[in-house]
């Protein structure tokens, strides 16, 4: 359903009842609402994501993504409801599992940092949910290894390019 041409916000339970062909007793049975499925199918995501190495999640965001999306049915229901704001609102809480599982990762990492791991991943997240978005709004123009050296760029202390004193 949301691979559709109509919004998140828009889907209502009888339509999704309707294009699945089950009951509505069914779908409560199994889910309190639409926002519990999409849950469900961002724990299958969540899932496949884990099975890449942190380093390469944490290190070329973009690319890794570029590989979900060659997934017809991801890359599909992402083009179609990025500029459905419940719809990235949503998927930017139900993130916050992947956050934590990246932290703990990161945790058994790094050690030595003088800035709580919980606090970069956090801002990581942040980073890269706008740079998601903009690459999205941009029907994806811009190449994901292209999208990385953007990210490396702006997590970067010397974005501004001050002058050392």
């Amino acid at each position: 359903m949301t691979q559709s041409k109509q919004k998140y916000s828009s889907i209502t339970i009888n339509q999704i009842c309707d294009r699945a062909m089950v009951h509505r007793t069914t779908f409560y049975k199994h889910f309190e609402d639409k926002d519990a499925l999409l849950a469900f199918g961002f724990k299958r995501y969540g899932k496949m994501v884990a099975e890449i190495p942190l380093l390469d999640r944490l290190s070329k965001p973009f690319q890794v993504m570029e590989q979900f999306l060659q997934h017809e049915e991801i890359g599909k229901i992402l083009e179609a409801q990025m500029s459905d704001e419940q719809f990235i609102s949503r998927t930017h809480f139900l993130s916050h599992e992947t956050r934590k599982q990246e932290t703990e990762a990161l945790n058994r990492l790094c050690k030595n940092h003088t800035i709580p791991n919980d606090l970069i991943i956090e801002f990581y997240s942040g980073v890269i949910t706008s740079l998601s978005a903009w690459w999205f709004q941009n029907e994806r123009k811009v190449p994901a290894a292209e999208m990385d050296q953007h990210f490396h760029q702006l997590i970067n202390r010397d974005i501004f390019q001050f002058e050392k004193e």
